[in-house]
């Protein structure tokens, strides 16, 4: 036998033993996992009231390497901001009815970009190095994860008091379970060392996130006018958080499901196989990736090193925030002179960048009118958008008129009582 046969039959006997230790450490969390399923079954607690709830690191506007390189892109201020980042927190049931909105962390306490914003879509908090503490954590669960699950419960016609369980892990940003306790909703950790080998939010949910972000990302970016660094510099960290939201939304049911079958013998929940090759992080890698490049083959991008890209780089750049820490890791040393000299947390408006533009100007009513107007005349007369679509923006233009009718009669009515009263006065 031939030298490349035998190295090819001993990788494929490393990758048999190593699958095989994978899958024996996953039945083992899975036997110590019958008993808390058994009692979850005595206590009526079904599967939609189990949750997890786990981090992850994302470069919200990372540029690939390649493109900044160029003759008119090359900037090692453009590389610097490919390292800018928000942790982000993902959590969803085991039965896939109930995605929690996401929490974004970034460094700012008052992003310019985030002025004035009155729909965030996401819960925003923040953090001087973007980490999740432990301040954050029981934030994030007394603000945001109980009143959520309980209005949940509420809308199902189940009482308030409902047990509900919280899978999380032992990050050690994360709080003990005393501290992390409301009522009968409470958490539990699961067990280290094999914690991403079952972890259902691990196990392609926060992948199908990030790819989805990284593809719509993209078609702006070929969509952009000017260079790769004016784009870069333009994109905001509100248009960040919007897109993560959107992102999360376009999450699969099935995605979600998939994420639960290893931990919870919730194999019912999809019909077809659960091969390595037809796990739901990888159809979906691959994907986002056909469309990235099908996005470039027939965009009219005017950036040229777009249009040379290749899918190993597009995969590498997808890949690039996969492991990025979300929590801060200190030595003795570091703790101890964190403790004697604490650094004061900056509460000023500034952005996560320096030179993102201000939004802080105010558009008038009829200012938004003529947009949408105009915006809803070019997707009229686009065969891209479809009938059910302009129906819908009609609507929405429909209730931009109803508001602003109301808002003109509310004013019109205040100038009257106040004329009214002046007039009243005059007379006294």
């Amino acid at each position: 036998m031939c030298g490349f046969h035998v190295l090819k039959n001993a990788m494929e006997l490393g990758k048999l033993i190593y699958l095989g230790e994978k899958y024996r450490q996953i039945a083992k969390v899975q036997m110590n996992f019958l008993p808390f399923l058994r009692n979850s079954s005595e206590n009526n607690i079904n599967l939609d009231q189990i949750y997890n709830a786990d981090e992850t690191g994302v470069y919200f506007r990372c540029l690939l390497t390649s493109t900044l390189t160029g003759p008119n892109e090359i900037s090692a201020h453009g590389f610097k901001k490919n390292k800018e980042r928000l942790t982000v927190m993902t959590c969803a049931n085991a039965t896939d009815s109930h995605k929690i909105k996401l929490l974004a962390i970034g460094k700012s306490k008052n992003p310019r970009a985030l002025a004035g914003i009155k729909h965030l879509l996401v819960a925003y908090k923040n953090q001087k190095n973007c980490w999740m503490d432990r301040d954050t954590f029981i934030y994030w669960f007394k603000c945001i994860f109980v009143p959520t699950v309980v209005s949940k419960l509420k809308a199902k016609g189940k009482p308030e008091d409902s047990k509900v369980i919280l899978l999380i892990d032992n990050c050690r940003a994360h709080p003990s379970d005393a501290e992390l306790r409301h009522g009968n909703i409470s958490v539990m950790f699961l067990p280290p060392n094999v914690t991403y080998l079952i972890q259902p939010m691990d196990q392609g949910i926060i992948q199908n996130l990030k790819m989805v972000y990284c593809k719509n990302f993209m078609r702006r970016l070929i969509n952009a006018e000017g260079t790769l660094t004016e784009f870069q510099l333009s994109f905001t960290i509100k248009d960040a958080i919007y897109g993560l939201s959107s992102s999360w939304n376009a999450v699969k049911l099935l995605t979600l499901r998939r994420g639960w079958r290893k931990l919870l013998f919730v194999t019912h929940f999809c019909s077809d196989s659960s091969n390595d090759e037809e796990f739901e992080g990888f159809r979906c890698k691959k994907s986002e990736l056909t469309d990235i490049m099908e996005a470039l083959k027939n965009g009219c991008t005017k950036n040229s090193s777009l249009t040379q890209l290749e899918m190993p780089e597009i995969e590498n750049w997808m890949n690039v925030d996969k492991n990025i820490p979300v929590t801060e890791t200190l030595t003795e040393e570091e703790l101890i002179r964190k403790i004697m000299a604490p650094e004061e947390e900056t509460n000023d408006i500034f952005s996560e960048s320096g030179d993102e533009k201000s939004s802080e100007e105010k558009i008038s009513w009829g200012k938004a009118e003529n947009s949408l107007s105009t915006f809803l005349q070019f997707c009229e007369k686009n065969a891209q958008y479809l009938a059910q679509e302009v129906v819908k923006l009609h609507f929405i233009k429909e209730s931009f008129m109803k508001k602003e009718n109301f808002l003109s009669s509310k004013q019109t009515l205040e100038m009257y009582f106040v004329e009214c009263v002046g007039i009243k006065r005059k007379i006294e």
